[in-house]
């Protein structure tokens, strides 16, 4: 519902006394192919959104969005390069 990663799930289950086991099930559910879809929407709203800025602010503000949003760096970094590499 509110788009977040993998991380921040975890994170946001932690704080509420979730138990590790639960956290994990959880995370389990979540569609690999949904999660990168919605990775990459994400990506590339906020990467069009950032227009008037030069090409690498647009690409670090994007990146820490998306980060702030909970998804993996290594993830993040791959689907930042493929919308700059367009």
């Amino acid at each position: 519902m509110k788009h977040w990663g993998r991380v921040k799930i975890r994170y946001e289950l932690k704080q509420k006394q979730v138990s590790e086991y639960c956290i994990k099930k959880a995370l389990k559910q979540i569609e690999e192919e949904d999660y990168i879809k919605t990775l990459n929407k994400l990506a590339k709203d906020k990467y069009a959104l950032l227009k008037d800025d030069q090409p690498l602010v647009r690409k670090k503000k994007t990146m820490d969005y998306l980060f702030y949003k909970g998804y993996e760096p290594e993830l993040i970094r791959e689907v930042v390069e493929a919308i700059i590499s367009k």
